[in-house]
């Protein structure tokens, strides 16, 4: 009658540490079921079969101002942007704009990485901008509006 009490019970040794074979197994079931109850990306499982890319912010922000400085690039009225004025058929540009930036310029620096915010890249679209418009006022005010 008493012979299952009397039988010792298998055991593992984990270090010093004699653990039943029961327990063990009771805590590794209870971890699968615990790991099933969490959600799929803190299983390290992509859902659906789908991998999720993870980006740098910063490389997803170089995306986004490569696709503006583009659009800018091959807008109609775009081209006396995509390179610096000519110092020989403007000698006086130099005098009149202190700080020079083209397109090109924007784009080398957005491909290097030097725009950590959408702050510093409108900054250099807006001085391109405003180089045009203080130029021009001096030799044609009637071009700028």
């Amino acid at each position: 009658i008493g012979g299952d009490i009397d039988q010792p019970r298998p055991t593992e040794r984990i270090g010093k540490i004699k653990i039943s074979k029961e327990a063990f197994n009771s805590y590794k079931q209870n971890k699968k079921r615990d790991a099933k109850a969490l959600p799929d990306h803190l299983q390290g499982k992509a859902g659906r079969g789908v991998k999720r890319r993870r980006l740098d912010p910063s490389t997803d922000l170089r995306g986004v101002f490569d696709r503006a400085a583009t659009a800018m690039w091959q807008h109609p009225k775009g081209s006396p942007f995509r390179a610096p004025v000519d110092s020989r058929s403007n000698p006086d540009y130099r005098k009149i704009v202190k700080k020079p930036i083209d397109l090109n310029i924007i784009r080398i620096r957005n491909n290097e990485g030097l725009y950590k915010s959408k702050t510093e890249f409108l900054s250099d679209v807006v001085l391109m901008v405003n180089n045009c418009k203080l130029y021009c006022e001096s030799r044609e005010p009637k071009l700028v509006s």
